[in-house]
Order: structure tokens, then C-alpha cells, then sequence
């Protein structure tokens, strides 16, 4: 039996890694769904509960005109349903992949029928419904479609970040700050600074 001949009959490293790496982010961005999926529900809750909480806008920190705290939270609700749409198509879009294209693209190391039948088989073990991309030169080429995912990570990141500040400014006092709306206190506070607690964002 030869590596080669045998159990590396009709695929390439070339076309098999890229592939895997597409499934294996269609897993990730799964897991990352579910976990958006309970943040989106629990943003929707405080966006109907805060809907008759007024507070005043403010822009560049200077006072505006009146909202309601809901209105300010359905902001971050609908930013979050953005960022799992736009997870969702990148998700269908790891769907598309190059097995069978072997070295190049041209599918020269497949045996007849291989690329066929590895498509009709590939989703039965995988329990992913799997298709041939478009252009195997293109799948071969290209990898844009890992600074997608991550250019919509960043943009997740930067949204949640943008949100935690939002809360800690918020949140800053409680006699000589905003003090406008209130963090559950779930640490010690300072030894140096007696009352003083430092809210954190998760338990």
C-alpha cells in the first residue's frame, strides 16, 4: 500500500485542507450563533422592559433631547441581528468547497466519478450539505472568504465593546458620575478606596 497511490488516492493537500478549514468555520461560526442567538433574545427582552424608562441623549457627552432607555437598547438589538445575518451568509457560504479540484484546480489526481460521488456522500458523514464551489481555481486561489469572517468578527467585537463602554459610563459614580443606570456589584470593591466597586459585565 503507497500513501500516494492508495490512501491518498484523488485528493491534495492542495484541496483537501482548504475544504476542512471551510467546514470546520461553518462549526465555529455555529457555536458563535448559538451563543448571539441568547444575546439578541436577551436585548429584545430590555428593549421592551426599558420602553418607558425616558433618559436624556446626549451627544459627544453633551446633554440632547429625551429617549427612552429602550430606544438606546433596541440600537444594540438591532445591531446584534445585523451581525448574525451577516454570520449566517458567511456560514452558507463555507458550504461551498473544493474537494476533487486535487492539485490545481483541473481534478487531473481524481479517479472518474470521484468528485461526484464525494459529493453525494461527503454531507451523509458529515451531516453538512456540502456543494462543489463554483470555480475550483477560484476556491483554490482565493481565501477572502476567511477575511470576511474575520472582518465581521472585528465588527462584533467592536459593537460589544462599544456596548460595555456605553454601561460603564453610564454606570460611573455613584455621587460624582452619570449614575444613570445601575450594574448588579458581584466583586469585592477596593481596599485602597473604601465603597468603591468595580461592576463587572459577566457573572
Amino acid at each position: 500500500m503507497h500513501p500516494n497511490e492508495h490512501v491518498n488516492m484523488s485528493q491534495s493537500t492542495n484541496d483537501v485542507l482548504p475544504s476542512a478549514m471551510k467546514m470546520a468555520c461553518y462549526f465555529y461560526i455555529d457555536d458563535l450563533l448559538i451563543s448571539l442567538n441568547k444575546i439578541e433574545c436577551s436585548l429584545e427582552n430590555k428593549t421592551e422592559e426599558f420602553s418607558g424608562v425616558v433618559k436624556i441623549a446626549r451627544t459627544c457627552l453633551q446633554d440632547a433631547v429625551p429617549i427612552t432607555q429602550g430606544q438606546q437598547f433596541s440600537g444594540y438589538h438591532s445591531f446584534i441581528k445585523r451581525q448574525i445575518e451577516e454570520m449566517k451568509k458567511l456560514q452558507k457560504n463555507c458550504l461551498s468547497i473544493v474537494i476533487g479540484a486535487t492539485a490545481v484546480g483541473t481534478g487531473i489526481g481524481a479517479a472518474p466519478g470521484y468528485t461526484e460521488k464525494i459529493y453525494e456522500y461527503l454531507p451523509e458523514v458529515s451531516h453538512l450539505a456540502v456543494i462543489k464551489v463554483d470555480n475550483f481555481f477560484d476556491g483554490l486561489q482565493n481565501a477572502d472568504i476567511y477575511l470576511k469572517i474575520s472582518s465581521c468578527l472585528k465588527g462584533l467585537s467592536s459593537g460589544f465593546s462599544k456596548m460595555a463602554s456605553d454601561l460603564r459610563l453610564l454606570s460611573s459614580g455613584p455621587r460624582s458620575g452619570f449614575a444613570e443606570i445601575n450594574l448588579p456589584a458581584v466583586q469585592p470593591g477596593s481596599s485602597i478606596m473604601p465603597g468603591e466597586i468595580n461592576h463587572v459585565y459577566l457573572k
